[in-house]
Formats: structure tokens, C-alpha cells, sequence
């Protein structure tokens, strides 16, 4: 199951999701994984909702969606968005 809350504010949810491996942007972004989410006529993820953080079944924050066609949405894996940006987060 996933979720998320796009432009608009509109909420969606799949429940079919999967990885996929590799997947490559250019010579200088590699992620190692993309999160697949099926959809129907656009029904999870719609135009603007690109960068939309995607949660899992338990409210985790999975992924962040980065592109969609009418049927499978794409997110690349939190923790590759963090490592790629370089951002280290300071739990207590």
C-alpha cells in the first residue's frame, strides 16, 4: 500500500506496489531503485505531483515521487533522495 498527498492537496493510495532496480538520470544521479506504484487513468499520481513525498501502509515516509504515466507512478527510495542530497538527519 501507498500513499501520498499531492498538488492540490488531493490524497491518493495504491495498493499494488513493487521495486524496480536501476535506474539511471544521468551520468551523475544514479538511483539504485525505484518504488513502482500501479495506477489507474492516473489515479495516484497526477500532473504537479512530482517531488510529492509517498508513505508506506504504517505512515513511514517511502519515497518521493518523481514521475507517472497513466499506469504505474514512480518514487525514487527516501534514503537514495537523502544520500543523493547529502542530507543527514539528526534523530533524538
Amino acid at each position: 500500500m501507498a500513499r501520498k498527498t499531492g498538488r492540490g492537496g488531493f490524497r491518493t493510495s495504491s495498493r499494488k506496489v513493487s521495486a524496480m532496480a536501476g535506474w539511471t538520470v544521468d551520468a551523475r544521479h544514479k538511483f539504485c531503485a525505484l518504488i513502482t506504484i500501479e495506477q489507474k487513468s492516473y489515479g495516484f499520481a497526477r500532473e504537479g505531483d512530482s517531488g510529492a513525498l509517498v508513505f508506506d501502509e504504517d505512515g513511514d515516509v517511502a519515497g518521493m515521487l518523481v514521475a507517472a504515466t497513466d499506469t504505474v507512478a514512480y518514487a525514487v527510495p527516501i534514503a537514495d533522495v537523502l544520500d543523493e542530497a547529502k542530507v543527514t538527519l539528526a534523530l533524538p
